[in-house]
């Protein structure tokens, strides 16, 4: 079996919520790819000028700390509804980290291979929340659909 799928638990058999199982953001594979990019960005911003302290390099740095945040955060919460907005948020965190990167490079800020690697991190980071979101999606429509079944056959007489 691959490093990021995992057979399903007991708690998902019985459609327990995220919040609700017994694993930690930590196990996952996108919050750990977050704190990577995290790294990167602090590392890529270290040598901005410094009466960019307040400006970009603020921005940078707390717009990629907001994607594991948020990731963790959602992954916390007690319905997949609530995991699934705050990856949301997570992934206008990462577009916001794509522009501020963007606009460091156009004004050559940090080096070419620190954009580079931030850059990698991101699109990877990016791949990974859009397939989480839609995992999720399926996961819980395939649930309520399960539910509404069980709901119709017990209706009946």
């Amino acid at each position: 079996m691959p490093e990021n799928q995992r057979r399903a638990t007991n708690d998902e058999r019985r459609g327990k919520s995220d919040g609700e199982r017994g694993f930690s953001h930590r196990d996952l594979i996108v919050w750990q790819k977050g704190m990577m990019l995290v790294s990167a960005v602090y590392r890529f911003s270290q040598k901005f000028p410094t009466d960019e302290r307040f400006g970009l390099t603020s921005q940078l740095r707390r717009a990629a700390v907001s994607v594991p945040s948020n990731v963790a955060e959602g992954r916390s919460r007690n319905s997949t509804k609530d995991f699934i907005q705050f990856l949301h948020i997570a992934l206008g965190s990462v577009s916001e980290v794509e522009t501020q990167l963007e606009i460091a490079r156009d004004l050559a800020f940090g080096t070419a291979s620190g954009y580079a690697e931030s850059m990698g991190l991101l699109e990877e980071e990016r791949k990974m929340i859009i397939a989480m979101i839609a995992s999720l999606k399926n996961k819980d429509d395939a649930r309520q659909t399960s539910s509404a079944r069980r709901s119709t056959l017990a209706a009946r007489p």
